[in-house]
């Protein structure tokens, strides 16, 4: 299994920054977030492009995924066309950075939305959404999230949709967990389908500002059973990343990605041998 790491965690660093200090720690790969004016974004040129793929390229790093914030639970058919053709965008600009794949979350049901009535919705999206995208082979991540954060919930849209080539999941192995389910039914459910995980660890906190009753911490310092992961992993003969997504970007206070990101590359190859 290899190492990478999101962008999330370092939102200060320009991308020239991220390529420098990913080949210096000694990363496989790296995941660039589609947002805003951080890191990449579509409106790249193509010169631009090429410019940052030889970046990691030439320090030995793969950009392994981008991370897009298309959902497709939206109220009305305009908004959820839009993120439909954005997923489409997102996915040219992962094919022109050298990226197999492209992030999504599903959404949050909207109230007055059934859990039922947005299963059909977004499946139907999803399928237009790989037969767009399928020409540039690039797949689609389905990251555990929102109101899908169940493996069990994105299991029902894939089966609804038809399992359409292209669509993937991407398992966020702290999401799942919150949602009662185990690593072994995690990959019980999905097995080889399986193409990129996101690994993080926490401890609780009934005072978080964004809601949740956790907080993160370094890795191997909370209760999220990683070793447990990385064992559910194995036995699928999972052979990709193992990345780790540092939500600097939304928690200010957390330790800065220079002490974050060389403590995960310690602490998960010990794990692994």
């Amino acid at each position: 299994m290899k190492l990478a790491f999101s962008t999330l965690g370092c939102p200060d660093w320009s991308l020239q920054q991220v390529a420098e200090h990913a080949g210096e720690y000694g990363y496989d790969g790296v995941e660039l977030r589609i947002k805003g004016d951080r890191h990449v974004d579509p409106s790249l040129n193509a010169s631009e492009r090429r410019h940052a793929a030889e970046s990691f390229r030439s320090r030995g790093v793969e950009i392994r995924s981008l991370s897009g914030y298309t959902t497709f639970t939206g109220k009305t058919r305009e908004e959820v066309e839009a993120n439909v053709q954005q997923l489409r965008v997102n996915a040219e600009l992962a094919h022109d950075l050298g990226a197999p794949y492209v992030r999504t979350f599903l959404g949050k049901v909207p109230e007055g939305m059934t859990f039922d009535f947005a299963v059909a919705q977004v499946a139907e999206s999803l399928a237009r959404c790989a037969e767009l995208v399928r020409p540039l082979g690039v797949s689609i991540l389905i990251e555990t999230h929102d109101d899908f954060s169940a493996s069990a919930a994105v299991e029902r849209v894939l089966r609804e949709a038809g399992h359409p080539d292209g669509l993937a999941l991407l398992w966020d192995t702290v999401h799942t967990y919150h949602s009662g389910e185990t690593a072994q039914q995690v990959v019980e459910r999905f097995g080889t389908n399986i193409l990129h995980t996101h690994f993080k660890d926490c401890v609780p906190d009934a005072h978080n500002p964004r809601g949740h009753q956790y907080r993160y911490v370094l890795t191997g310092e909370g209760y999220i059973p990683i070793r447990e992961n990385i064992a559910a992993l194995r036995s699928i003969g999972y052979d990709g990343y193992l990345s780790f997504e540092w939500e600097k970007m939304w928690y200010p206070d957390l330790p800065g990605p220079e002490v974050a990101l060389p403590h995960y590359l310690r602490y998960m190859r010990e794990l692994l041998g």
